[in-house]
């Protein structure tokens, strides 16, 4: 049987655009649908700008339905495509509060087509309504897709089957990153923004609100300055705590500069280059990748059951540190540690890009999809 693949997503956020233009360039007959006009929030994908007219043939249009502006609850257009298409696998988010998905979960089942969820998996922290709801809901589907090992482990714990959870992973633009970060090592360009720039600084990313504990950061580096300067922090991004976050920085206003929001990768790519560390006191996500990529190690906590899965591809000791959640001493030490450790580029570069050329790039995942749409058994 020829094997058709009809992928729903959500959004084609920025970061999806390296993974997807794999799935449509390396799988025959791969769909993908999403709504091109739901942000939320999020830079989104151009087709008509990133792929060609034959390429654009490869995606089709949804409409997103929203409870409280908030949770997803219906994808029109999806049902329809499920029910009269003749794409044979079917990949869907793994959100058990959409509705339409549910639907056509069991259209899948009754057409013998392919169902596979996207999914988190079960992390352990879920109350008993929503774990009886998850493992009712991952159990019409016939293959799962997790972001890392911890989701596995956590399915088969609910006795899933191991051999049908793959492990994908996540990654950015993994080809223009490495060519970026190439020409930045045979040139090595400064960033200057503070009143000493010799002094190492601490990179964090990502948006500005009260999960990333942005805060506690600001006061680290304030204390850690009090007496003579030590570091830097660049803060990157923007979000509804900036203001307040301005305010809490102006006591040690020399050693922090906020540089606001950037989708320039080249210019990401100098910032988390030249930075000694990358500290996200909250829950962490792609910064993560972003961050080792370019050979710079990653602080987080260790809280793992509301982590992002993306916290898997630090090493601790090697290319970062966890520490003890909501412990801002530990926090402050670690910190310090990291600062003060002899290092080389060179030798970071080498221990922070070991698991993303190993696994959280587009190469990675394209194999991960083919070994699913071919009914293999997982590579993780």
């Amino acid at each position: 049987m020829v094997k058709r693949v009809l992928n729903i997503s959500n959004i084609f956020p920025h970061y999806c655009l390296s993974m997807w233009r794999g799935f449509i360039e390396e799988i025959p007959d791969f769909l993908i649908g999403f709504d091109p006009v739901d942000s939320r929030g999020i830079k989104l994908v151009d087709v008509q700008k990133e792929f060609d007219k034959v390429s654009q043939q490869n995606f089709f249009a949804v409409k997103n339905i929203y409870l409280f502006k908030k949770h997803l609850i219906y994808q029109f257009f999806v049902i329809p495509k499920v029910l009269f298409s003749k794409y044979n696998k079917v990949i869907f988010l793994g959100d058990s509060k959409v509705l339409s998905t549910w639907i056509s979960l069991i259209i899948c089942k009754i057409r013998n087509k392919e169902s596979i969820l996207w999914t988190h998996g079960i992390y352990g922290n879920e109350s008993k309504i929503k774990l009886i709801i998850r493992k009712i809901f991952y159990g019409l589907a016939s293959t799962l897709i997790v972001y890392e090992r911890k989701g596995k482990e956590g399915l088969i714990n609910y006795g899933f089957d191991k051999n049908k959870i793959h492990a994908i992973f996540n990654s950015l633009n993994y080809n223009l990153q490495k060519q970026i970060l190439n020409k930045l090592i045979a040139k090595s360009p400064k960033t200057e923004f503070f009143k000493e720039n010799n002094l190492p600084y601490i990179i964090s990313t990502g948006r500005l609100n009260k999960r990333k504990k942005i805060e506690q950061l600001i006061n680290i580096v304030c204390e850690l300055n009090s007496r003579n300067p030590v570091c830097n922090l660049l803060i990157v991004g923007e979000g509804d705590q900036k203001t307040y976050l301005e305010k809490k920085a102006q006591k040690c206003n020399d050693q922090i500069y906020f540089f606001g929001s950037c989708y320039d990768e080249k210019i990401l790519g100098r910032l988390f280059y030249n930075a000694s560390v990358s500290v996200i006191p909250g829950d962490i996500g792609l910064s993560a990748i972003h961050s080792l990529t370019y050979g710079t190690p990653v602080i987080t906590h260790n809280n793992f059951s509301i982590q992002g899965p993306e916290h898997e591809a630090i090493e601790q000791g090697l290319s970062g540190d966890f520490y003890e959640f909501d412990n801002y001493d530990d926090l402050k030490s670690k910190i310090k540690i990291w600062l003060e450790k002899k290092r080389d580029k060179k030798s970071d570069i080498i221990s922070c890009r070991k698991n993303i050329d190993k696994f959280y790039n587009p190469d990675f995942q394209v194999k991960v999809m083919k070994t699913i749409i071919e009914g293999s058994k997982p590579l993780i």
